[in-house]
This record gives C-alpha cells, structure tokens and sequence, in this order.
C-alpha cells in the first residue's frame, strides 16, 4: 500500500472518528433536552403545548441529524472496506525496512483513538482497559498524551 493510500485511508478513519464524536454528543444534547424538558413539564401544572411542539421539533431535527451522519458513516465504510486490502502490504516481506512499523504505529494511533473516543463517550478507564487488554496505567498514559482527562 502507497502512502497516498495510506493517507486517503487515514483521512477516512479520522473522518469517521470525527463523525462518532458527533454523533455522540448529538445524543448528549438530545437527552440534555429531554431532561430539561421532563423537568419544565413537571415544573407546570399544565404543560404549554407550544413547548411541546417546539422540543419535539427539536428532538426531531437532532435525530434527523444523526441518522444523516450514520447514514454518511455506513457510506464512509463501505469506500473503507472497499480500498482496504484483506492483508495489509506494510506487513509483506517484501517491503522495505520500516514498513512494518509504520504499520505498528497506524495501527498502535488506530487503538489510541479508539481509546480516547470510548473514554470520551463516557465508558469507564477500568472497562476500556478490559476491552482493549492494556493496564488502566497505559490508559491513562494515552488519555494524558491526547489531553483527554
């Protein structure tokens, strides 16, 4: 695999991680407003109906929006899964001295992302650690490099 490959694939993997992220915090808002709403609701003896309209719409617009980008992520991996061959070609005898840790280090930036998104989407250090099969001492140690604590 060329580096261009690897930097469109790449590219895809960010665009992906980007989407997730949004996708994630998309859905804090919409809970954020179902709370905020059960609340207000519960605050009036008679809700106003115009509130409810408006949150529904709301509500609606947000979870249009992540369909959209789930939609967009499905679409986005089909292309990934496409352009990537079944073997990775760093991994080939045949290349030259380093491809092999370039690909250590995609795949190792790969894991510390994944990391850093599970931590952020609110999963606990001691069940990523358990997912990931790293010490809660490494995790940590990548949340602190990407700032993430």
């Amino acid at each position: 695999m060329d580096l261009i490959a690897i930097a469109f694939v790449s590219g895809l993997l960010m665009v992906v991680l980007l989407e997730t992220l949004e996708i994630v915090r998309l859905k804090k808002r919409i809970a954020r407003l179902e709370t905020e709403t059960n609340k207000r609701l519960s605050s009036l003896e008679r809700g106003s109906e115009a509130l409810r309209s408006e949150v529904q719409r709301i509500r609606d617009s947000l979870l249009d929006r992540v369909v959209s980008i789930e939609n967009t992520l499905s679409e986005i991996l089909k292309h990934l899964e496409r352009a990537t061959p079944s073997k990775p070609v760093w991994v080939s005898k045949s290349d030259s001295i380093g491809s092999e840790q370039r690909g250590n280090d995609l795949k190792r930036r790969a894991l510390e992302l994944k990391i850093v998104n599970m931590y952020r989407s609110g999963i606990p250090v001691k069940q990523i650690a358990r997912e990931v099969g790293l010490s809660r001492a490494t995790i940590y140690r990548i949340l602190r490099k990407y700032r993430a604590t």
